[in-house]
């Protein structure tokens, strides 16, 4: 009876040392998992760190970055859903608001406290703290060769957009036009091309405050769309219809509209009808027929007359591409008008006749009466042109993509 209990005791003693022993290792088990995550953990801090140039992180990288991509964010389904303003309307406080709600979950919480102030942009010096982090940002992926900055170029573009449409002010405009400028170049560097979407966002508005800009941020803000249109960071077949002609449309500036037709006679002389498109004309011979103001009926007229001489002066073509519901019979005359005093006869296809020298005369003719004209709206447009002839050779090349040719089927056109 006395050794029963203790062989009993002795067994319960025993499987309470092995349950302790499996708590033990159960307990080292877990300790050690839990190592092996942290070791983990530093590991990716450290890649992250290092990756970082001069061990200095990039402002625009969230340790843990969660949200769409770039792709996403620039659907058409993404675009309607986040009501973004489209030219001339211009992004407010409202927009500021949405953006910082898509962007804020991809940016570190210092980052999204300088770029969104708590009470938003008063004026353009509010945005100050932005353009340094987005200032550093740039340095540091030039210098790291990575595309962070590419990565969040629809998101810069729409807050930089926000920025300019505030109130101006001295200082937080040449912050603005600095930051854009280093922006500008390094997507130069890393060859980038600006999809429409991206361009839309800022383009059309830097346009726009350029006109009405003063002295040296008019001289920056027209050389740095110059830059932009010369270095094919947004070619100028897509620089002209897309961007310049819907200012020409709908902007209320006087001096927006007649920089754009400016900007566009540019775009036309250097690579062609391309440069404005069908709608291109269509849209200028409408404006020239509802503009009072003397200047820019002469803005009008000049791109016209750009858009003549590569037309080889076929005035009728240009008024069946503008048809009569685009086209007032008063700017019609003024168009034949305008031509004629430039040296240039207005016919019909059938009745071109003049010889390549007298062309040529015509067209070197237009361009220094044009570029006399042009210097008072921007002093510092000072661009290069091909030699006529090789220019005119390229017209009935033009013509396909504007649709000009009879008997052929209409194409899409281009919207606002």
């Amino acid at each position: 009876k006395s050794v029963m209990p203790k062989a009993a005791g002795s067994g319960s003693l025993r499987k309470s040392r092995k349950s302790i022993a499996s708590d033990h290792s159960a307990s080292r088990q877990m300790k050690s998992s839990q190592t092996r995550s942290n070791r983990t953990s530093i590991a990716q801090q450290d890649n992250m760190e290092e990756a970082s140039a001069g061990g200095e992180e990039n402002p625009l990288l969230g340790m843990s970055p969660s949200g769409s991509s770039k792709e996403a964010r620039c659907s058409l389904a993404s675009r309607q859903r986040e009501n973004w303003p489209d030219y001339p309307a211009e992004p407010g406080s409202t927009s500021l608001k949405t953006l910082k709600k898509s962007w804020a979950p991809l940016l570190p919480s210092s980052s999204t406290s300088a770029l969104f102030p708590p009470s938003g942009f008063r004026s353009q010096k509010d945005a100050l703290g932005g353009c340094d982090i987005i200032s550093s940002a740039i340095a540091l992926s030039k210098e790291a060769d990575d595309v962070v900055i590419i990565n969040h170029l629809d998101l810069i573009m729409k807050w930089l957009a926000c920025a300019i449409c505030s109130r101006g002010d001295t200082v937080g405009m040449q912050s603005l036009l600095n930051l854009m400028v280093d922006l500008f170049a390094l997507l130069r560097d890393q060859q980038y091309q600006l999809s429409d979407v991206e361009a839309s966002f800022l383009l059309p508005y830097v346009l726009d405050k350029a006109s009405a800009a003063k002295g040296r941020f008019h001289e920056s803000m027209y050389d740095l769309l110059a830059s932009i249109r010369k270095d094919e960071t947004y070619p100028a077949q897509k620089y002209g219809p897309l961007v310049c002609i819907p200012v020409i449309e709908r902007s209320g500036l006087s001096k927006a509209r007649a920089l754009a037709c400016n900007e566009c006679a540019v775009c036309v002389d250097v690579i062609g009808l391309s440069g404005i498109g069908k709608r291109g004309i269509l849209v200028t011979g409408k404006r020239l027929s509802e503009e009072t103001l003397a200047e820019n009926r002469n803005a009008c007229l000049d791109l016209i007359e750009t858009v003549l001489v590569k037309m080889n002066g076929d005035t009728n073509k240009f008024f069946r591409v503008c048809g009569t519901a685009h086209l007032s019979a008063k700017a019609r005359d003024l168009i034949e008008d305008r031509w004629s005093k430039q040296g240039g006869v207005a016919h019909s296809d059938s009745d071109i006749t003049d010889t390549s020298e007298a062309r040529m005369s015509n067209s070197s003719n237009f361009r220094r009466k044009r570029e006399l004209r042009m210097s008072n709206v921007a002093s510092s447009a000072r661009q290069q042109r091909p030699p006529d002839t090789a220019e005119e050779s390229k017209n009935d090349s033009d013509l396909p993509s504007l649709n000009l040719r009879f008997g052929e089927a209409p194409k899409k056109e281009i919207s606002g």
